[in-house]
């Protein structure tokens, strides 16, 4: 009496499973990717809500043009279960916009002294800029800079008969707190717990199929 052992059926679930697991790890990655892209952004950024309307201790960004949440994808790179397989997500935006929104940090003008500050009057209803340029407003000769009493240096547009409109305030130097949130968002254990969960969820399937076949 006796129990024949064959191990190449073995060796042949073991190969399938490895062959599974190399098509249900990166789709794990993936559909985190998913998760973490749609969660981070719902939780960080909100619909503009109007002129006057702007709070400093919000924890939340206006989404004005949507450039910034937009520049947001995710890639998974390398193949099967190589040592080179990962998941990226980040922004597309090129230079430090997108990094100073995450790290804070003072912005001071590449040229001249001023950096430019929109005011409401030249806001959209949705918080964008209804002119990008005050050096390329300034050539028309409708604009003047006046200092007010409180010592703000602020651009004016020629009205008519009207009051000015009010267009840009000038400083020297403005500084942004870390308010993007990217980090703290890929290292809460909500987000980690998600990653495990895909990932080992797809060693499951992976073993059902591979060892499911051999016992068949």
């Amino acid at each position: 009496m006796g129990v024949e052992f064959d191990a190449s059926r073995v060796a042949r679930a073991v190969e399938r499973t490895r062959d599974e697991l190399s098509r249900q790890i990166p789709s794990a990655l993936t559909i985190h990717a998913l998760y973490f892209e749609r969660e981070w952004k719902a939780s960080t950024f909100t619909g503009y809500a109007g002129r006057g309307q702007e709070d400093s201790g919000r924890s939340q960004l206006y989404n004005r043009s949507g450039r910034l949440r937009g520049s947001f994808k995710y890639s998974v790179s390398g193949e099967g279960l190589a040592a080179g397989l990962s998941l990226t997500v980040g922004s597309g935006i090129p230079g430090n916009y997108a990094r100073i929104q995450e790290y804070g940090g003072t912005i001071r003008p590449i040229r001249g002294r001023y950096l430019t500050v929109p005011l409401p009057d030249n806001q959209t209803a949705t918080g964008n800029p209804r002119y990008e340029s005050a050096a390329r407003l300034r050539e028309g000769g409708n604009t003047f800079v006046t200092r007010t009493k409180a010592g703000n240096l602020l651009i004016g547009l020629k009205n008519g008969d009207g009051p000015p409109l009010w267009l840009w305030k000038l400083v020297e130097s403005v500084t942004i707190k870390p308010r993007l949130g990217f980090r703290d968002f890929a290292n809460r254990d909500r987000t980690r717990q998600q990653l495990a969960d895909e990932v080992r969820e797809s060693a499951r399937i992976s073993f059902q199929r591979g060892f499911g076949r051999a016992s068949a």
